[in-house]
Formats: structure tokens, sequence, C-alpha cells
């Protein structure tokens, strides 16, 4: 569906109903200039997003809201996004998140309200501020 919009920067599937996850979908992966991607509220788990969804080929990537899902824990591809400044993980299934993320990314606004976070899992460089 979306290959041939490679200069797409900004796309937002949020809500939509009975969204078929397969490899025409996420043909917009070719969008390698996207910058902003919603996927709030799709009934999304951890299987589907690794599965469907690679985020480090979105090396413009700056703000991903992955809210209103399923999701337990972060798609490894997630932590080579480098210019991430804006991740909304609430409403989700996480209970542990490990703060790891904080050591890769500069500036980064993450909302992980409405979780079920027991555990957080500490690894802080000196340099993180909160």
């Amino acid at each position: 569906i979306f290959q041939n919009l490679t200069n797409l920067i900004k796309i937002d599937l949020s809500s939509i109903k009975n969204l078929n996850f397969n490899d025409n979908l996420t043909s917009f992966e070719k969008s390698i200039n996207l910058e902003s991607i919603n996927l709030s509220n799709l009934k999304l788990n951890s299987s589907i997003l690794s599965k469907y969804f690679n985020f480090s080929l979105f090396a413009n990537l700056k703000h991903l809201d992955l809210s209103s899902n399923r999701i337990e824990h972060l798609p490894e591809s997630l932590v080579d996004n480098k210019k991430l400044t804006y991740l909304n993980l609430s409403h989700n299934c996480f209970k542990k998140f490990n703060t790891y993320i904080f050591n890769l990314l500069d500036d980064l606004e993450l909302d992980l309200t409405q979780n079920f976070i027991e555990k957080l899992e500490f690894s802080i460089n000196e340099d993180i501020k909160f």
C-alpha cells in the first residue's frame, strides 16, 4: 500500500478497526524519511510488533506512539533510533521496564502511564537526567 511513498514523513494508523497486519501494510518501511508513526489502539502485542515493524529502518524517527495496545516489552529494533524524542507506551501491558533506553537516547520524553509495572530495571549512566 505504502511502497511508493518514499517521501512520507508522518503516518497515523491509530484506531483502525480490523487492521490486517501483513507484508502489504508494513511496506511503508521503504519510507525511510518517516519522522512520526502512530500505531495506537490497534491491539498490537509484542510479537506482532517485532514481526512486522523494523524500527531500525527509520533513521529519522522522532515521534512514536504505541499507546493503548497489548505490548509487554520493547522491540529490539527500537534502540537504533537515535533521533527519537517522544515515545508513548501508555496503556499497555508492561510489567517491568528496563531503563537502558535512557542510555541510548538523549532528551527522550517517555510515557509509561497506565501499565502494570512492578519493577524498573535500572542501568543508568551518570550523564542521565530525570
